[in-house]
């Protein structure tokens, strides 16, 4: 299962990178909520590949319904976190892909195709990018660059707790940034950079 993930990944990283700069189309799905044509076509592909091998498997994804199933398996996929930046022509955006064995997650995949980088996690085994063994940072807080990555408006409500939290945090850390793609923190985290 681990290597149909990595192959699913490296995927959609290449439908990422072949139509970055080239949306064709973009919806509306909510309030600052858009998808594209590209977005679809990643999660057909990636669905595509986690089936040929394991059409048993239940699948929840990002943009179509559930495929709830009786197997013990879910694979958990988002095809491009990052959609806004991915639209917007920024470079911060990745696929996330996760497999979940009675309930709890033991595996994950992450691919960052601007940069080229490829992570791998197992319940149990460590994490690794493109092959080598990462780990967290040490860091004290007061050195850290922070990541944070949800949205100031009020849609989501909590405006200006958030804010509030922000301001305060802002002084405890060394550096506090804002990526709008939540598989790139992660990969940052992951690898110590972060």
């Amino acid at each position: 299962m681990k290597e149909i993930a990595i192959a699913a990944a490296k995927e959609a990283g290449k439908i990422l990178m072949d139509n970055f700069g080239k949306v064709e189309s973009v919806d509306i799905k909510d309030f600052r909520e858009l998808v594209s044509n590209v977005d679809v076509t990643t999660e057909n592909k990636i669905i595509e590949v986690i089936k040929s091998e394991y059409p048993e498997h239940g699948i929840l994804c990002e943009e179509s319904e559930e495929q709830v199933t009786d197997s013990e398996y879910k694979w958990i996929i988002d095809p491009l976190d990052g959609t806004h930046n991915y639209i917007y022509g920024m470079p911060a955006f990745g696929t996330s892909i996760a497999l979940e064995h009675n309930d709890e997650v033991v595996l994950g995949v992450l691919n960052i195709p601007y940069e080229d980088e490829l992570y791998l996690a197992e319940k149990g085994r460590g994490a690794y990018l493109n092959g080598e063994s990462v780990i967290v940072s040490r860091r004290p807080m007061q050195e850290a660059l922070v990541l944070f990555d949800s949205r100031l408006d009020e849609s989501h409500g909590a405006k200006a707790g958030k804010i509030e939290f922000l301001s305060v945090l802002v002084e405890e850390v060394f550096g506090l940034r804002m990526t709008g793609s939540s598989v790139r923190n992660l990969s940052l985290v992951a690898s110590g950079r972060a």
